[in-house]
């Protein structure tokens, strides 16, 4: 008896996920190697900027929508230190897009295509997603 309780308390919580939540496990995810590309001497500058300004736009909805949940606005210094907890992992989202944000801005300076080419393919599967 114990074990199918377990089980249906276990369902349960499965059925009740977020899709909030399945961004930020998505988000917190991606992986993105430094690109140490030379100078694309051939880079269009209007295809850069708009690769960088189409990655930018899925970076900020990205960080809007996990900064609107309820849970991150109500956090206290305690959850966000505890590496067990939900809000940690939002923080951790937060942190990993403002990286990318970075990256991002580097990668257009230094002429990377390589290197925006690679964010946008790891921003990909959000790009159309919604919380």
């Amino acid at each position: 008896m114990f074990k199918k309780t377990t089980l249906l308390l276990a369902l349960a919580l499965v059925g009740c996920a977020k899709p909030a939540d399945d961004m930020v496990n998505a988000v917190n995810k991606i992986t993105l190697p430094a690109v140490t590309a030379t100078t694309d001497s051939q880079a269009n500058p209007a295809e850069l900027q708009g690769m960088h300004s189409a990655n930018q736009q899925t970076i900020v909805r990205l960080t809007a929508e996990i900064k609107q949940q309820e849970s991150v606005q109500q956090a206290d210094t305690d959850d966000i230190l505890n590496p067990h907890s939900e809000i940690h992992s939002s923080f951790k989202a937060l942190t990993h897009l403002e990286e990318m944000h970075q990256l991002n801005d580097l990668y257009l300076k230094d002429k990377n295509k390589t290197g925006l080419a690679m964010i946008e393919n790891a921003l990909k599967p959000l790009k159309d997603k919604s919380a």
